[in-house]
């Protein structure tokens, strides 16, 4: 006996609803996974080619960076915003997100190390010490905002110990990161300003790195996951990425030491 219209219409039915859940289902299983990576200002070129090569290795991986200030990188966390990891440019910062329960200790690595730098711009004056910065030429410095960017407190740590900070803190350019004062001193728009000696590699063509500063607490960099991760897994997968081989020849490339 042929099969009824409705029969025949139940079945069309279940074959496409079938047909269409296999289609579906390749394409969810192909959704990326998304990692979000909260990182300091001066890692973000060599950053940005750790983490084209951890998407290289994992097609099915995307890491998207949010650059900023440390201090501003931890506001944003206190206030909610969707992170899986966190990587600043000195301990303190991340010793506070630890102390508020935003990160998992566990996970917590120390990767890279750099220097202060006091730079020039290429066609201006030149310092031969830090107190030659007294001089009348020297009218405007750049520095990292001491209350928000590790950067500018490892200055006034050393122009502390120097015995200058009450003289120059008139002269002072306040710079929302580190990346800021680079620019402001290769675009002549202050007269000498402090920056790490991985930012004065990158324009070496605009800037003299004058000298290295050293009268400050260790500039090291640490990393951990965010406790709210959406991908814990992938957040230690990447933490454990940034220790390869691969990546530490990188940031040595960029100008970082090994922690």
């Amino acid at each position: 006996m042929p099969d009824a219209p409705h029969t025949r219409r139940a079945f069309h039915h279940q074959a496409l609803r079938g047909l269409s859940l296999a289609l579906v289902a390749p394409l969810a299983q192909a959704a990326p996974q998304r990692l979000v990576i909260s990182a300091a200002s001066s890692l973000s070129d060599a950053m940005v080619e750790i983490g084209q090569a951890f998407e290289r290795a994992e097609p099915n991986r995307r890491v998207l960076f949010n650059f900023a200030a440390s201090t501003v990188l931890l506001n944003q966390l206190q206030r909610g915003s969707d992170v899986d990891v966190l990587a600043t440019a000195d301990t303190d910062t991340l010793d506070r997100a630890q102390a508020e329960r935003l990160i998992e200790p566990g996970t917590r690595v120390n990767f890279a190390t750099n220097d202060l730098v006091l730079i020039t711009p290429r066609t201006g004056p030149t310092p031969t010490s830090l107190q030659d910065v007294l001089r009348p030429e020297f009218k405007r410095l750049g520095i990292g905002n001491p209350a928000t960017v590790p950067a500018g407190r490892y200055a006034e740590q050393v122009l502390t110990q120097a015995g200058l900070t009450e003289m120059l803190r008139p002269r002072w350019v306040r710079a929302e990161n580190v990346r800021q004062v680079l620019q402001s001193v290769a675009l002549g728009e202050v007269d000498a300003g402090f920056v790490y000696k991985t930012d004065a590699l990158r324009e070496l063509r605009r800037v003299n790195n004058v000298m290295t500063l050293t009268q400050h607490a260790p500039i090291v960099y640490p990393i951990a996951q965010v406790r709210s991760s959406k991908q814990p897994f992938l957040a230690r997968q990447f933490i454990a990425f940034l220790q390869s081989p691969f990546s530490q020849a990188t940031l040595k490339r960029q100008g970082f030491d090994a922690a």
